[in-house]
């Protein structure tokens, strides 16, 4: 009998206000990427948190553009803060794609973050596998390593040459028999000059 066909991973994007879910969608990931249009009106300033659950495909990243300024914006800690004054409403596309598909859907925009930042990881709390999100605005040796309360170095997550854009990265604590303890850790990226930091919880 003929082998049947590979099921399709699958993404799904809610958006909450608050604890009110206000939509979802939920798609087969095909193709390469996905595009999500947002529409933000009557806010003077719009706080967006973004954060992802389980691991993103492989060679994905997630890009926020603003069609009406015409860039993309940096999402540092997992946030995007939006100055709409003067605005009725704000046009926003969402991403996630490889880098050639959120190119082919973007507009003309580049994609190139302005800005160095560091998401906070999701889930958080988590207890096996987590995935952390960064942007990297220029060339740069980018290191993302792992410190227990001591300051003692206990994983690296990302250390080498890094092109400019936006990156996703799964990390999983170790196999059963080697696994971190369970404690908050702080989470630390150096490119360059651009040095920051986060917490992590891990659970057992």
């Amino acid at each position: 009998l003929p082998e049947p066909p590979p099921i399709a991973a699958n993404i799904n994007v809610s958006v909450r206000d608050g604890g009110e879910k206000l939509m979802r969608s939920y798609e087969q990931w095909v193709g390469g990427g996905k595009v999500w249009e947002l529409t933000i009106e009557h806010a003077e300033e719009a706080v967006l948190q973004f954060a992802t659950s389980g691991s993103m495909p492989q060679g994905a990243g997630l890009y926020i553009l603003d069609l009406d300024a015409r860039r993309a914006l940096p999402y540092s800690g997992g946030e995007v803060r939006l100055d709409n004054r003067g605005l009725k409403e704000r046009s926003l596309r969402v991403i996630i794609g490889s880098a050639a598909f959120a190119g082919k859907h973007s507009n003309g925009i580049d994609l190139t973050p302005r800005e160095f930042g560091l998401a906070q990881n999701f889930p958080n709390p988590f207890r096996e596998h987590t995935t952390i999100s960064y942007t990297v605005a220029e060339p740069s040796h980018v290191s993302i390593e792992v410190y227990n309360r001591l300051g003692e170095r206990v994983a690296t997550i990302v250390d080498g040459w890094s092109e400019a854009g936006a990156f996703a990265v799964d990390w999983h604590t170790g196999s059963p028999a080697g696994r971190m303890p369970a404690g908050t850790y702080v989470l630390r990226m150096q490119a360059g000059s651009f040095s920051t930091t986060s917490n992590i919880t891990i659970l057992r």
